[in-house]
């Protein structure tokens, strides 16, 4: 009788915590705005195999984010992507993947970083003070306007695309899209077809496109016509959209595959 108990206990314990994961679960994402519109991107063709995933291994953490490669061998992300929030520094390069065009159990390519590029004057004493491992990053904070990083590489990730820059910017009402990959669908790309830039801040452009943890250095796009890359997704504001950094808050921003200043 004793034993029955027993068990019945932990069958009541397993059937609360599975329901409490699934309650957690159920919750909506920070940075989904009223329905979800993100849709699966077919992307076994240029120019989405340029769109990757940047993981970050070998530390107290794993970091997932999103990249496009913008030339050969140099790939775009958010800076708080490549920050070690621990030892308030740059991730050592060789712990910084760049993996292209994933696709479930495929993908176009992979190559670690050989250096990694920031804005000029960029405040790292800005950075950790925005909390960056916390996803609290506030739409006109100190650090969000810098959030922007390049990525050099190895070596060619494979046989990934090249997505080509756009130096025309964003402006309030524009249709855009973007594209990354998120932290519930990590090994499929996903993206908001169909959004709009709702309000613009310096540099800083929020959006209504729905996108989740791991869309982080995703590119926005305009919403028809050739993808190209007019700005990079950084944090969202909880129940009012995302937040990208648009590319002319780094005017000069250095597409040549070298590390040497």
């Amino acid at each position: 009788m004793r034993r029955h108990s027993i068990a019945v206990t932990i069958c009541t314990g397993l059937l609360a915590a599975s329901q409490a994961f699934a309650a957690e679960r159920a919750k909506p994402l920070r940075g989904i705005v009223g329905a979800d519109d993100r849709l699966p991107i077919e992307n076994s063709a240029a120019p989405w195999t340029a769109i990757g995933q940047i993981n970050v291994s070998g530390h107290q953490r794993y970091t997932r984010c999103t990249g496009t490669q913008v030339a050969p061998r140099v790939v775009l992300t958010a800076a708080h992507c490549v920050l070690d929030p621990f030892r308030r520094k740059l991730y050592p390069p060789q712990t910084i993947h760049f993996l292209a065009g994933v696709n479930r159990e495929q993908n176009a390519g992979h190559a670690v970083a050989a250096c990694v590029k920031l804005l000029p004057h960029f405040d790292f004493d800005a950075a950790f003070r925005a909390n960056i491992d916390t996803g609290e990053r506030k739409a006109g904070g100190d650090f969000l306007a810098q959030d922007i990083a390049v990525i050099v590489l190895k070596s060619d990730p494979g046989s990934a695309a090249v997505m080509t820059l756009s130096g025309t910017g964003l402006a309030v009402g524009d249709q855009v899209r973007h594209a990354g990959y998120h932290a519930d669908r990590r090994q499929v790309l996903m993206g908001d077809p169909q959004c709009r830039v709702t309000a613009l801040k310096g540099n800083l452009a929020l959006t209504d496109c729905d996108i989740a943890g791991g869309g982080s250095g995703g590119p926005v796009m305009p919403a028809s016509g050739e993808p190209v890359v007019l700005g990079v997704m950084v944090a969202t504001e909880a129940g009012q959209g995302s937040i990208a950094v648009d590319l002319r808050a780094w005017p000069d921003l250095p597409t040549d595959a070298m590390c040497s200043k």
